[in-house]
């Protein structure tokens, strides 16, 4: 026992030793978490010190906010800057130090996080800060990065949060932490709206006699052929809630003819994802609808599920039942965006949540909230 107790404390040592040593680097006058020299950030200088900064939970949504901003720079007068994985160190640095300071940087939690730590003051002129995605950069997984964030913007006037859906976890951390927060709350909080038709394939039952892949495929097939969307090329995502499904079918997609990519979290998905949120292209197919691209598919886990602009995405499958009723609200939004109408269908087979689905199903019809 003695052994083990000694041994203990000595890989206790041991990590307590590395945790300072890497303190000590991060602290490091002149250096910063990318190893680069940096100038440093002072009260004395508004160099690297945004006035607001915009929290989003992916690098798809960095790139998609922060392309917006850009657009709308020359009307609102204010320099947006992007930070997230896809960018170098140096590129980094050079943006949020050069001598033109941003306005606005907009960034995930995880980066910003690890650069205001190792720039405590670099918030210090921050008077807005905005979450986008609120339910999740206040979830286990985010918060402990979203809230240092916050607290570092010392001089913060407005904190902004935004989120589609309002779960019980984030209704009660918001009374608790933010207990003055005033809420603009939309009459159809957590409703699918009505133009949205979902149905439900039984993958039991014949031809497809439970491979849900088969069943996929098909109902791709119907919605090729169909007459809807004239002259242009259909755009269908598929929901899948596991990233390893992504590959499985995609790659049957693709063996079966059709023009299909799939994205998750180990994917460079911006590239994707454009093509999926650009104008409509016009249709390039042959009489069967498929081989020319006559349909263009999106197989992904909830990456694409939250925040992504699919406004001309019409179809949408749901290869999964989702987990949570949020779930099923984020990805059914990805179509009936703007007004437009929009399908969706559920996959179903022996191991799936038949009666949850159903009742699904039924709150939609009656127009109520799902949560």
């Amino acid at each position: 026992m003695d052994t083990l107790k000694r041994r203990e404390l000595h890989q206790k040592s041991i990590a307590e030793a590395e945790s300072s040593k890497r303190t000590e680097i991060l602290q490091q006058k002149g250096r910063w978490m990318f190893d680069i020299p940096a100038p440093p950030v002072t009260q004395d200088t508004a160099v690297g010190k945004p006035f607001a900064v915009i929290l989003v939970p992916t690098s798809e949504l960095v790139f998609q906010v922060g392309s917006l901003l850009k657009k709308l720079s020359y009307i609102i007068k204010l320099r947006t800057e992007m930070i997230s994985k896809d960018f170098s160190g140096a590129v980094i640095r050079s943006r949020l130090f050069k001598s033109s300071t941003p306005d606005i940087i907009v960034g995930t939690p995880f980066m910003i996080d690890r650069i205001t730590e190792a720039n405590p003051s670099m918030l210090h002129r921050t008077s807005h800060v905005i979450v986008d995605e609120a339910d999740s950069l206040f979830d286990r997984s985010f918060s402990t990065l979203t809230a240092p964030i916050i607290s570092r913007a010392l001089n913060l006037e407005k904190l902004i949060l935004c989120s589609a859906t309002i779960p019980k976890s984030l209704d009660a951390y918001i009374a608790k932490k933010y207990p003055d927060c005033k809420r603009l709350v939309t009459a159809n909080l957590h409703a699918i709206p009505r133009r949205i038709q979902l149905q439900v394939v039984d993958a039991m039952k014949d031809p497809y006699k439970g491979n849900k892949t088969l069943a996929c495929a098909h109902l791709c097939q119907q919605i090729a052929n169909d007459s809807t969307e004239p002259g242009f090329a259909k755009r269908v995502v598929v929901f899948v809630n596991e990233r390893e499904t992504t590959e499985e079918v995609t790659k049957f997609l693709q063996e079966t003819g059709f023009n299909a990519v799939s994205i998750n979290r180990d994917s460079d998905s911006r590239n994707i994802l454009e093509s999926f949120t650009g104008e409509r292209e016009a249709s390039t197919a042959d009489w069967d609808g498929v081989r020319k691209g006559g349909i263009k598919i999106l197989v992904t886990t909830d990456l694409a599920s939250r925040g992504v602009d699919t406004k001309n995405v019409k179809n949408i499958i749901l290869y999964d039942v989702p987990y949570t009723s949020i779930d099923f609200i984020h990805r059914l939004g990805r179509t009936g965006r703007m007004g437009r109408r929009g399908r969706a269908w559920v996959l179903v087979d022996k191991d799936s949540n038949q009666e949850y689905v159903k009742e699904v199903r039924k709150t939609m019809f009656l127009g109520q909230a799902l949560i």
